[in-house]
């Protein structure tokens, strides 16, 4: 099987990277529409057809410091034993002085790096890009739902940032109070976000967070959502201001013939990539 790089060009070596992306094909947990576990591959794909050069920092992209790791294949066995699995390969990259960048699959995958993130650095920020608040304690029978993936490291103290948001269960408002901001789509105040947030932060985005006429290809839509132009402001921003842990881009569903929601999360993936990697 032929690795499929970021880009299409010749990649740094993982000793020299400074970011590492993360491919997950896995899909167990989504509760609605299947279909993410074809995201990473179909990411990594439409991201060839991107252009290099970027026009708003006036940069060439090629030879940003990225290293694509092989995929993490499903466990299988447990929801929580892929997750101990995934949460092992981001400890080791994090720990390597490398920034994780995870490619999914269903939301639960986020488990495996906010709940690292938030036991290592007590109290750090947790931005995520959503149209749903994942803050449910349990789903569908299981702690580790797609619709779980933020009440891990909300537990364990994260302060929890959420942008996008328009679907939310009554518990999570009743139970979910402290430690936690809310910004209900389409408002994107990136001054008053990046007031609330601390210096450390982890982003997960759910490619639902974006319109549907942006983003059809996600397994649990919802009508509305944030625009193109106002998420490119948020990511400039929280690079610029912040110090980025990690990353992931999360729940993209290829439809097949549909090419342009996979390289348009290709393209937000390369526009992350060089606000935090080239624009500094």
């Amino acid at each position: 099987m032929i690795k499929q790089t970021f880009l299409g060009v010749e990649e740094t070596p993982y000793e020299k990277a400074r970011a590492v992306i993360i491919p997950v094909p896995y899909d167990a947990m989504a509760s609605y529409g299947t279909g993410a576990r074809f995201g990473p591959d179909a990411i990594l794909r439409a991201s060839q057809q991107v252009e290099t050069y970027d026009e708003e920092l006036e940069r060439e992209l090629e030879h940003m410091p990225v290293f694509t790791h092989e995929p993490v294949w499903p466990d299988k066995s447990a929801p929580e034993a892929m997750i101990d699995v995934l949460e092992k390969v981001i400890a080791e990259v994090a720990e390597a002085g490398k920034t994780p960048i995870i490619l999914g699959g269903d939301h639960s995958l986020s488990i495996a790096p906010t709940r690292y993130f938030a036991k290592k650095y007590p109290g750090v920020g947790i931005l995520h890009l959503d149209a749903h608040s994942d803050l449910r304690k349990v789903w569908e029978e299981s702690s580790y739902s797609h619709a779980c993936s933020m009440r891990h490291a909300y537990d364990l103290g994260a302060m929890l940032v959420q942008v996008g948001i328009r679907s939310t269960p009554k518990e999570v408002v009743e139970e979910c109070k402290e430690h936690r901001k809310v910004f209900l789509a389409p408002h994107v105040p990136v001054d008053e976000i990046m007031a609330v947030l601390p210096d450390k932060v982890y982003i997960s985005l759910d490619i639902d967070v974006l319109d549907p006429s942006l983003m059809p290809s996600t397994g649990t839509p919802e009508p509305g959502g944030i625009g193109w132009y106002d998420m490119l402001k948020l990511l400039r921003a929280t690079a610029q201001k912040k110090q980025v842990l990690g990353f992931d881009l999360m729940e993209l569903s290829p439809v097949p013939g549909l090419v342009y929601p996979e390289y348009t999360a290709a393209r937000l993936l390369t526009k992350f990539l060089g606000y935090q990697f080239i624009a500094k």
